[in-house]
């Protein structure tokens, strides 16, 4: 991505982790639901299946904490 990362909501900025920002990146180049393994093993290759996915839930809690509503999100599946 060519000039960062940004996420606007009207003209606030949001900051976000990095690990938010790549899986809001990754699920935006995809324009279908996406199987949450595979997301956690492409954004997590030097980990294994269990902690990449663990890492996963850990995202995806942030950003819901952070009230950014724009995954949805199932027990296999997740999309913008």
């Amino acid at each position: 991505m060519i000039g960062g990362f940004e996420l606007l909501t009207g003209s606030d900025r949001v900051s976000l982790p990095l690990g938010a920002q790549r899986l809001l990146a990754f699920a935006a180049l995809h324009n279908r639901p996406l199987l949450r393994l595979h997301v956690a093993s492409v954004l997590w290759t030097d980990y294994p299946e269990e902690r990449a996915s663990a890492n996963l839930r850990s995202v995806l809690w942030r950003l819901h904490r952070l009230g950014v509503d724009l995954m949805q999100v199932t027990g296999t599946h997740l999309w913008l």
